[in-house]
């Protein structure tokens, strides 16, 4: 009785030391090696990625080995106690972006190791951090259809301005990301946009006349002997957006994405432009001035999409015009490609 008391008590202290998880990774290094062979067919390269950490606890090296090449096949294999995983991404998945993929798996790979052989308190020093550069939507090109809209968020122009009535096919927003940033709040899925458009905005009028500027109000002067093909009031704004987003997928080409939130622009140029014939003569004007534009505007928007594609909506809560009585405000509806 004593010797099955004795391996009992033995059996359940081992069991409660191999139940907790006393694995410790001092650190995980990261060696990449690029071969060049030449083969009948020409130059061939492999690319081999390798992270190693030391031999935990629980025995086993810990190592991860990424290999890509000509082939167009990529295995990944994962070391621990013994036990390997293999993933093999095929030659479709691999043709749309092969180093993103790489590396997209390698992160993942070292969040495993982490996870799996850190444990809860590891001092586990990652060698690379996750790359959410391609993740903002905001990038790109953004073009848009921009109309004014009254209080009653029709496109009725106020009394005494009804020269302001627009023709929509020549009233656009188009708009361009000089810098942008995603800031992770969980990974890839959700995070925070922001950055800096420059936008041209352009509103484009059926009427034929002259616009020019009061100190408080805008005057349209008629010329009848003039027959207008174009006439357009434009305003250059620098934009800072900033939303929140949502994408599903690990691969930012291939994610379905939504975001909403708001904007705020400074007004750094506007001009009128005319185009017209006069005594048989064709004429371009162009005049530039302030023309009582609001030098600040501000707003909603939101934005929904796939892969590098998105629609786009934003709807002005400030007013186009810095005129009593005159209540306009912008809404603009387009897509925007991203790059």
């Amino acid at each position: 009785m004593k010797k099955i008391a004795l391996l009992l008590g033995v059996g359940l202290m081992g069991a409660i030391m191999y139940g907790q998880d006393t694995t410790e990774v001092k650190n995980i290094t990261k060696k990449v090696k690029v071969i060049v062979t030449e083969d009948e067919n020409g130059e061939t390269r492999t690319k081999e990625v390798i992270i190693e950490g030391n031999e935990s606890d629980k025995g086993g090296e810990l190592k991860l080995t990424t290999i890509e090449n000509d082939s167009t096949k990529k295995v990944l294999i994962l070391k621990g106690d013994g036990e390997e995983e293999e993933i093999i991404i095929d030659e479709e998945q691999m043709a749309v972006d092969i180093e993103r993929e790489i590396e997209e798996a390698v992160q993942e790979m070292e969040y495993e190791l982490e996870r799996n052989f850190g444990g809860k308190d590891s001092s586990v020093a990652s060698s690379t951090e996750m790359d959410y550069s391609d993740w903002s939507y905001l990038s790109g090109l953004n073009i848009q259809m921009n109309l004014l809209l009254n209080d009653d968020n029709t496109m009725d122009m106020p009394a005494g301005y009804e020269f302001l009535k627009q023709k929509p096919e020549s009233s656009v927003r188009v708009g361009l990301s000089l810098f942008d940033k995603y800031i992770p709040i969980a990974k890839n899925n959700m995070g925070i946009v922001t950055g800096l458009d420059l936008d041209l905005v352009s509103y484009g009028f059926k009427k034929g006349y002259v616009l020019s500027a009061t100190d408080s109000n805008l005057v349209a002067t008629e010329f009848p002997e003039r027959s207008y093909s174009q006439n357009k009031l434009r305003a250059a704004y620098f934009k800072i957006p900033l939303m929140l987003q949502f994408a599903t997928g690990k691969n930012a080409d291939k994610s379905f994405h939504f975001g909403v939130g708001g904007y705020g622009g400074l007004r750094i140029a506007s001009k009128t432009k005319e185009v017209y014939t006069e005594d048989g003569r064709k004429r371009k004007d162009k005049t530039s001035d302030d023309y009582n534009l609001n030098g600040l505007q501000y707003g909603l928007q939101a934005m929904v999409g796939y892969g590098n594609v998105s629609l786009r909506a934003s709807y002005s809560l400030s007013n186009t015009f810095d005129i009593d009585g005159l209540n306009l405000r912008s809404l603009s509806t387009g897509v925007t490609l991203h790059f």
